[in-house]
Formats: C-alpha cells, structure tokens, sequence
C-alpha cells in the first residue's frame, strides 16, 4: 500500500502567508505602541517646553529684580554715609550716575519719614502727599524688603515703582528710596513666548491682584485667582475656558508674586486622534499592497539593500568618514533611505566641525572670564587714593599716580587681546608697583630683573603678574612691620619663559600650600581671585604646558614661580 506524501505548499505562499501574520501583528503592535508613544511624546514635549518658557520667563524676571535689588543696594551704601540735607548736590550727582548708566531707571527719589522730597533725578517730579501712595506706606511699614507697586501701562509702556526702607546721614536718620523704571522690555520678552491658542502668561502679587497678564493689560480672570489660591508651586493639567491647558506656577524670588503660565494642549488631543486615525489607515493599506507585491519585489529590494549594507561596512572600516554618495534609483524606498543615508554623513561631517568651533569659542569665552575676575576694587581704591591726595594738594603724586593708573588700563585692555610682549606685562607690573607704593606710603621696595634684554620681545598672556604681586603685597608685606621687599624675576629656562615673585612676608606652612594647591584644582574651592585665577587661565591657554610652582618658608617669604612655553604656536592655537 502507497503512501500518499503530503503535498507541499507553494513558496510563495507560504512566504506572504507568514508575511501577512507577521505584518498583522506587527501592524497591530506598533499601532498601539506608536500611539502611546506619541501620546507620551507629545505630552513631554508640551511640558518640556511649558517648563522651559516657564524658566526661562522666571529667569528674565530673577535676573530683572536682582539688578533692581543690586542697583538699590548700591545706591542704600553711596548715601548711607550722606547728610543728604546737607550734602544735596553731592546726592543728587551719586543718584543720577547710577540714572545715566542705565537709562530703564527714569526717576531715583529719596523723601523723608514725613514725606517731604530730599533729592529726585527728576526735575520735573510733582511735589505731592506721597504718603498716602502704597510704595510709601508698604516701604514704611516693611523695612527690611523692597515693595513692588502694581506695574502701570502709561503711553504703550509699563512703568513700574520699587521702594525700600533706606538708612541715611551715617544711620542718624532712614528715608525712603523709590525707583521709577521701564518695565516695558521684560514684559515684550514674555509676550513673544509661544503658548499656542489661548496660552498665555499670568503675574499676581501676594494680595492675588494682576500685576500682568499677556493676554490684555487689564485682563482679569475669577477662574485663575482660585487656581492661583488652591496652587501652592508645581504643575498640572487643568481646564480654563473648556480648553485643556497644563499649567505652571513658580514664584519670582525677591518679589512676593507668582507667574503661572499656561500652555494649550487641545492640540495635543487632536494631533493624537488624528495620528491614531492617519497610522491605522496608512498601516492597513500598506499590509494589503505588501502582501500582494512581496514576493515579487523582494529580490529587487534585496540587491540595493546589500549595496547600501556595503556602503555602511566601508565606513566601518575606515578611521575616516567616507562622504561618497550612494546612487540608488530604485525601489523608491531605498532610494529614500540611501538619500537619507547620504545626509546622515554630511551632517555627522558638520556637527564634528560645529563641535570643534563650539569647543574653540568655550575656550576663548572660559579665557576672557577668567581675565574679567581681576579685582575691581584695586579701581576704586586707586581712585580714592588720588581724591586724598588731590584735597591735600599733594598734585605731583596725584599725577604720578593717574599717569600709573592709565599705562595700567591701557596695557590691561590691549585692543582685546589675550597676548601682549613680556616687555608689557611687566611695564603692566610695574605700574601697578607704582601705584601700590604710593598708596602704602612707600612700606614696601621692589626690585625687577630682566635675565636678557631679548626675552621682553617674547609673547605672553596678560595679567598674570599683577596678581601674584596683589598677593605679595595683602598677604605677605602687609603684615610684616619691617619694610617689605619685593624681587620680580623674568628668565628663560629651555624653552619656557620663568617668570618669579618673590617677597619677604611671614610666608606660609606646608599645610598651607598643599591647600593653595588642592583649591587650584578644585573648581568647588575658592580663593577670590589670585592665584586660582591666575592657574585656570593658564589651563584655559596654555593647557599642560605651563606650570605654577608655590614655595615658602615661614617667616622668610614666599616664591611663585610661573613657566610658559616660549613660541607663538600657542597663540596660533588661541
């Protein structure tokens, strides 16, 4: 008896057979997933950049009210010392400094307890009953904060009022400081912030009054003055005018407001329907065309496939991209991914060249703020040094020190540059010796040593001297009652340039170094400006090249020592 074989099923179908089961369920899955994760996405994105607009609108304001506070704080210590009666003029000319440097403040008043006006930048300022203005009362009342009025929107701008509480005539009596400013430029920059349909932005103060609102300067909302009230900080979903909107409420610190913003997410629903609606559609008829043509593209597919797989193993093999292009006409599929291929390389090519500029740009910008720590209050007390001496007529040495003061300046800015001739550097030092030994009526003599005439041509990153001699004089001189010395030294030693301070201070411990050193290298310590100042430039330049070495003996002195490689290629690299 014959035993029948079971007949075989044709290739072809078994292959769309299994083809049409596996796309069903492949179809099935990556609809559900591809929907929950645009869902997902879209959700994330909306927050990510509800939060962003939110940061970046809470920073604008931060960053706003810190200089408002700053500004204030200046002008409470310029007239803190002033019998503002007295001395009205001399006020008055500190005040409108700080109006003319910047032109967004365009009142600073001072009134007394009782309301009368001390000194105004505005000579235009209506005498009237301030005391019965909120900022006078609330600054009166809360002496240890700024008041913030409510902003006013005069002629197409808003104007705002901050007043504090401030100490005058050496603390004998307190006035009133208010600060008339445009508040116009901070509000444009929140306007501009895309929110979608009926997204928009909400400032309230502490009493739940509007201070702003992007949709209309008088605009007003019962709804939101709850969801203000029952919303300590944070965010959520909720529901404004039957829109769906995911809302955030942060505080303004220094102020006593609240900003939340609100971002339309209705799209976000529609996209979602629409998406799933668009995929399910897209995805049936592409399961129903697939199956019929599978088998008889699949060879056509196969070829151009393995070409492009060809392509992609060559660049695996070399240590450099290959940009050749990979010309594929058919099917339009791969014609795609071959393109899409061919723009991949190009654009891995133009990121690699935009993070080398990028890095290069860091560096330059890590330098220059690195060069602008340099203590500004060496200005400052310079200054005053020369108005001493101006008042007692001592004119020689006034000169002599503006004369200082100038070469200084002028060798410190340097048309922009990072790189001046040793020659400067220590014309820079010098001046600064200068200076010094005036006003430390001459407690201190120095003394600078060039090892070759050849090495002042040599090419140098600036302000690196007078630190180390600032350091010298604070920390070392200014101790000692004997008079103080000061050696700076300049050599070569092999290809490096050495440059030396060295003074005749109390010195320091081993212990003390080791912490010089530990702090240098550790971005989490700091010493102000100095010597950690001084070591992260040379980082920033010249990298491993340059060393800074530190020795000291107790009661003998300290020596710093710093080596820089001798050449312009690290300028070139600059």
């Amino acid at each position: 008896m014959n035993m029948k074989t079971p007949k075989s099923k044709p290739l072809w179908l078994i292959i769309t057979s299994t083809f049409v089961l596996m796309m069903t369920l492949l179809v099935i899955g990556i609809v559900f997933i591809s929907q929950l994760t645009f869902s997902r996405n879209t959700n994330n994105i909306t927050k990510i950049q509800a939060e962003t607009i939110n940061e970046q609108i809470v920073y604008n304001f931060e960053m706003y009210t810190n200089d408002i506070i700053n500004i204030s704080n200046q002008i409470q210590t310029l007239i803190s010392n002033e019998n503002i009666r007295v001395n009205k003029d001399k006020t008055l000319e500190l005040i409108n400094t700080v109006s003319y440097l910047d032109p967004k403040y365009e009142e600073i008043s001072i009134y007394d307890l009782s309301g009368n006006l001390l000194v105004s930048t505005n000579n235009d300022s209506i005498l009237s009953d301030v005391t019965k203005e909120d900022w006078f009362i609330e600054a009166k009342l809360d002496q240890t904060t700024h008041f913030y009025s409510r902003p006013e929107y005069v002629d197409g701008k808003y104007k705002i009022s901050i007043s504090k509480y401030v100490p005058i005539d050496k603390y004998n009596e307190y006035a009133i400081l208010k600060m008339y400013l445009d508040f116009s430029d901070l509000i444009n920059i929140a306007d501009k912030s895309n929110l979608g349909n009926n997204g928009h932005i909400s400032i309230i103060n502490n009493r739940y009054e509007y201070i702003y609102s992007s949709k209309t300067s008088d605009y007003t909302d019962e709804t939101e003055i709850k969801l203000f009230k029952t919303t300590i900080l944070g965010n959520d979903t909720v529901k404004v005018n039957d829109l769906h909107m995911y809302f955030i409420l942060s505080s303004i610190s220094n102020t006593p407001w609240r900003i939340g913003v609100y971002l339309n997410i209705n799209d976000n629903i529609q996209s979602s329907r629409a998406f799933l609606l668009s995929t399910t559609l897209f995805t049936t008829i592409f399961l129903l065309i697939s199956s019929l043509i599978f088998y008889s593209i699949s060879i056509g597919i196969t070829r151009p496939l393995n070409k492009l797989k060809d392509a992609m193993s060559n660049i695996e093999r070399d240590e450099k991209l290959d940009l050749t292009k990979v010309e594929i006409t058919y099917p339009k599929e791969v014609e795609i991914l071959s393109n899409n291929f061919n723009i991949m390389i190009n654009r891995i090519d133009n990121l690699m060249n935009s993070v080398i500029k990028e890095k290069e740009l860091q560096r330059k910008s890590e330098l220059k703020a690195l060069q602008n720590q340099i203590n500004p209050h060496f200005l400052y007390n310079t200054l005053d040094s020369i108005v001493y001496m101006v008042d007692n007529n001592d004119n020689k040495s006034a000169t002599m020190m503006i004369l200082a003061l100038s070469k200084l300046f002028k060798i410190s800015i340097s048309g922009g540059r990072n790189i001046i001739t040793v020659k400067d550097e220590i014309s820079h030092a010098e001046s600064y010796l200068l200076i010094q030994q005036v006003r430390y009526k001459d407690k201190f003599t120095y003394e600078i040593n060039i090892e070759d005439e050849s090495i002042l041509e040599l090419k140098t990153m600036k302000l690196i001297l007078q630190p180390l001699i600032e350091n010298a004089l604070y920390h070392g001189i200014n101790k000692i009652t004997d008079n103080g010395k000061i050696y700076i030294n300049v050599s070569r030693y092999n290809e490096l340039i050495k440059f030396e301070v060295i003074d005749n201070g109390y010195g320091m411990t081993e212990e003390k170094i080791k912490e010089l050193y530990q702090m240098m290298d550790n971005d989490d310590l700091s010493d102000g400006v100095g010597i950690k100042n001084i070591y992260q430039r040379l980082k920033v330049y010249y990298g491993k090249s340059a060393k800074l070495e530190i020795t000291s003996l107790a009661d003998e002195g300290t020596s710093i020592i710093i080596l820089i490689p001798v050449g312009d290629e690290n300028e070139k690299n600059n």
